[in-house]
């Protein structure tokens, strides 16, 4: 943590924190007497609750923090909502820099980026199939150098997504626990790192165990995928929106496929 941020930390008035109890116990490790400020719980699930709470004590103190519990607030975290409310009453909003797995990702992936092949960082993906299917096919259109997040719990099926979607050649870095004390980090092609998972949850299993970081180098993913496959996204892509004889109609012209083959997959999703 770097020494502004301690000094802010220290002479907050109000602490605005993700878990007040994981602030309460990095303040301890940084020796910040804390019994003395005023601590509000301000996260995704109470923010608007705790919103009005906050605002009334803006007239009782100068200065507040917002601390949430890894990272940086605002980056897939917390506290967008409190900046665009005090910035309606202009109240003064400091960014302090501190650590972030997106930045950590990006200084180290080793991808070449610049205007023609531009960096885009996605957020987390979408936790069900059928929409993270077509969320990484847009991935996929718009190319450059894709950057998402994910949770433990969804790594090993969003892999095999990005699989279907990438390409087994498909270039990535992957980030576990960045900026944390059991960071580990890996860069190679899809293929080799489902084989590296393969054999770690083989043998010790904690060691995939964290929030990860996945960077995608979209400008080498050559791979093309057979006709089939490319059928079965489009009909992924397309279903709800159309019925299935204009859908079968797009698809055959498309693939030169049987109009009747396609609406049979098409009905029976």
């Amino acid at each position: 943590i770097s020494f502004r941020a301690v000094k802010i930390l220290e002479n907050a008035d109000v602490v605005l924190a993700e878990d007040t109890r994981k602030t309460k116990f990095l303040l301890r490790i940084l020796g910040i007497n804390y019994s003395k400020k005023e601590f509000v719980s301000f996260n995704e699930k109470n923010e608007n609750k705790n919103l009005t709470r906050i605002l009334s004590l803006i007239d009782d103190f100068s200065i507040f923090a917002f601390v949430c519990d890894a990272g940086t607030p605002c980056i897939s975290d917390p506290g967008s909502t409190i900046i665009n409310e005090l910035k309606k009453i202009d109240f003064s909003v400091i960014p302090v820099p501190g650590p972030s797995a997106l930045t950590a990702a990006i200084s180290v992936c080793g991808f070449k980026f610049d205007q023609k092949n531009p960096i885009v960082f996605w957020s987390f993906l979408p936790s069900k199939k059928n929409s993270r299917f077509t969320f990484l096919q847009r991935i996929k259109s718009i190319g450059g150098i894709a950057v998402v997040f994910e949770a433990p719990h969804r790594i090993d099926s969003a892999l095999s997504d990005c699989y279907q979607i990438f390409g087994s050649k498909c270039n990535l870095f992957v980030g576990r626990e960045l900026t944390k004390k059991f960071e580990t980090l890996w860069w190679g092609n899809l293929n080799d790192y489902l084989k590296f998972r393969e054999n770690k949850s083989e043998n010790n299993s904690n060691e995939l165990a964290g929030e990860y970081v996945m960077v995608f180098d979209l400008s080498n993913c050559k791979e093309e995928k057979n006709q089939n496959q490319e059928v079965d996204i489009w009909i992924t892509i397309l279903h709800k929106y159309l019925k299935p004889s204009e859908l079968a109609t797009i698809i055959s012209k498309k693939f030169g496929v049987s109009k009747k083959v396609i609406y049979k997959k098409v009905i029976s999703i």
